[in-house]
């Protein structure tokens, strides 16, 4: 009588089994609050190209800007914002209506 030979065998010896890609992998976004009058967390420390994303949870206006104008959220009382960093660097980000007080720092390795 013959032996079954496992699929999974037959099929790795076939060259048919598909592994995971490493080089393909992005990291997980950052979550930020925006709460009235403040950041949280801040600072925070990311990979280059992760994406960023902050969230509106209090009851006031904010916004979210780069300090040097590169980009920004616009005015707004709820919702979300997002920003990839695909540079290396220390970015300063703040609330226009609230600053000098609501800041934070992005570090991106």
């Amino acid at each position: 009588m013959r032996k079954l030979v496992p699929i999974a065998a037959v099929a790795a010896a076939a060259g048919v089994i598909a592994l995971p890609s490493v080089a393909a992998t992005k990291p997980a976004p950052k979550q930020v609050s925006v709460k009235d009058d403040k950041f949280t967390p801040r600072p925070i420390t990311i990979k280059k190209g992760t994406k960023v994303v902050w969230t509106w949870k209090g009851k006031h206006r904010h916004n979210v800007s780069e300090a040097n104008g590169k980009w920004g959220s616009g005015t707004k009382r709820k919702g979300t914002f997002s920003h990839t960093f695909k540079s290396k660097g220390t970015f300063l980000v703040f609330c226009t209506i609230h600053a000098p007080d609501m800041q934070m720092k992005v570090h991106v390795k």
